[in-house]
């Protein structure tokens, strides 16, 4: 299970590849994995619109059909 959310940076916020973020939106994308039952993994990882962009043109990532 993937979850992707978008906040606004209204203070300075690191991403993952170690971008300052602020004024601007930014996307936290929660990945669910598990091995068995009693495993589970949440990767957490934080993306600028821009890197969120070439993730979506790439298919890494799901785009929620609303």
């Amino acid at each position: 299970m993937t979850q992707c959310n978008r906040f606004f940076a209204w203070l300075p916020h690191k991403t993952t590849s170690g971008k300052v973020v602020w004024l601007t939106d930014y996307y936290i994308i929660t990945k669910c994995t598990n091995v068995d039952p009693r495993h589970k993994w949440l990767v957490t990882t934080i993306h600028t619109e821009w890197e969120y962009f070439l993730l979506k043109l790439g298919g890494e990532v799901e785009v929620p059909n609303k």
